[in-house]
């Protein structure tokens, strides 16, 4: 049995001794080649394509957002992103945006939108804020009041809005639903800076648009400084902010439309434009659009606050302003706990409203069925 053993290992031994001595031969011949036609095989590479926009990918080979997103982004801590054009997170995609992260918007036009079943996950921190902002300002060329820079960001979700579903005023997303409780993601300390683009008349971006956005949803520490349009818009939804500072919005502060019923908690809001209609720009504005009292879901109703579609609470709240302070549109309400206003008449040709007249204007004139 031994020697049985043993022959059969010299036996392989010799067969791995004749491989081996294959392969030096072949490596010899590939090494001695054909003249320069083995050099050139030797060093040919094939360059690897391009990463597709709306990957991942692209994202971490470009430091930049561009195209639709059909997966989820992880962006780094301390990097700075370009906003190319129109980006949109869809539905069923997460992006995670780490403290300390700067975003910037490569144009006028540039925003996000993170749409309808997605989310985003902003998580600053009050010494490492998260930073929406232009290409001006990362260029140092912008001013602290510039407005108009870049488009801004946006989120979509699937709470209730007047109408059911509605598509955004700046593009062609769609939100609105049956769930008052959506999650569309976290924003904390994050600063959104130098907003706002005007895409045709009365369409317009802003620092944050928020449409139909549910109270799962969790914004809280955030600035919106300098805006072309609205600091934060809201079109329906539930979603309650805490901590907002707006300042040096072009047209208003805050606006609430289309059956907006949260909560805005310990804000202050400086409105530095002025109209000669006194209340056009506004610190808050709340009204439907519609000149009518519509339902969350598209019921008509007249008369009970059930069926008042815009009824935004504001609880510790402070509005500095230049003109109008606050301007209730005759199709829809607000409830005020705390709320301090200080106005200053405004110098604009045409306005004749004294300070104290202009701390709340409201407006009677709509048509009602």
């Amino acid at each position: 049995m031994k020697a049985s053993v043993k022959n059969v290992f010299d036996k392989r031994k010799a067969s791995l001794n004749s491989v081996a001595t294959i392969s030096i031969l072949l490596s010899a011949v590939a090494l001695s080649g054909c003249g320069s036609s083995s050099s050139s095989d030797a060093n040919d590479t094939t360059t690897p394509a391009p990463a597709a926009e709306g990957t991942a990918e692209y994202v971490s080979d470009n430091n930049e957002l561009k195209g639709d997103f059909e997966e989820n982004v992880t962006l780094v801590a301390g990097n700075t992103y370009k906003i190319a054009g129109e980006v949109n997170f869809r539905e069923g995609t997460t992006l995670t945006i780490p403290a300390g992260t700067t975003l910037y918007g490569l144009t006028q036009s540039s925003y996000l939108a993170i749409n309808a079943g997605a989310t985003i996950d902003a998580d600053g921190t009050e010494s490492d804020p998260i930073i929406f902002t232009s290409a001006a300002d990362v260029a140092g060329t912008s001013s602290r009041d510039a407005q108009g820079e870049w488009g801004g960001l946006t989120i979509i979700g699937k709470a209730p809005i007047i109408g059911g579903t509605v598509t955004y005023e700046a593009g062609d997303q769609v939100g609105g639903g049956s769930d008052a409780a959506d999650n569309s993601g976290t924003l904390d300390y994050v600063i959104i800076k130098h907003t706002g683009f005007e895409v045709e008349e009365d369409k317009e971006l802003n620092g944050l648009s928020l449409l139909a956005v549910g109270s799962g949803t969790t914004i809280s520490n955030v600035a919106v400084l300098g805006g072309a349009d609205d600091g934060i818009e809201l079109w329906g939804g539930t979603v309650n902010l805490e901590n907002v500072y707006v300042y040096n919005a072009g047209d208003d502060s805050i606006d609430t439309d289309l059956g907006y019923t949260g909560t805005v908690t310990n804000a202050v809001v400086r409105q530095k434009v002025v109209d000669k209609t006194n209340y056009d720009s506004s610190g808050i504005e709340n009204g439907n659009d519609s000149d009518s009292y519509t339902s969350v879901g598209g019921t008509a109703g007249v008369g009970s606050e059930a069926n008042q579609a815009t009824m935004p609470t504001f609880k510790n709240v402070t509005v500095e302003s230049v003109g109008g302070a606050i301007y209730l549109k005759n199709d829809a309400g607000a409830r005020f706990d705390n709320v301090r206003v200080t106005v200053k008449p405004s110098a604009v040709n045409g306005q004749d409203d004294t300070a104290g007249q202009a701390i709340v204007t409201h407006r009677t004139t709509d048509t009602v069925d």
